[in-house]
């Protein structure tokens, strides 16, 4: 299901991000996770902290690409 789908129009371009996350094609991840700060910052540090955290560990696989970018999305902080 679609984050995007239904959410409050001032969310939306965060929403596509974190569907983008979930996404199959690699370059879509990759440009999600390049704006994780993007993400963090819309939903605030409790939101980040409780919710945004857990579902990268749900998401993360094994492409080494993919992992790479949130290594160093994460060594810079989202929030």
């Amino acid at each position: 299901a679609s984050v995007a789908s239904g959410v409050d129009e001032r969310l939306y371009p965060v929403a596509v991000l974190i569907d983008e996350l979930r996404h199959d094609d690699i370059h879509l991840r990759l440009n999600s996770i390049k704006k994780l700060g993007t993400i963090a910052t819309a939903l605030g540090p409790e939101r980040t902290r409780e919710e945004l955290m857990p579902f990268l560990q749900e998401i993360i696989d094994d492409d080494d690409e993919v992992l790479i970018a949130l290594a160093e999305a994460l060594r810079h902080g989202i929030s």
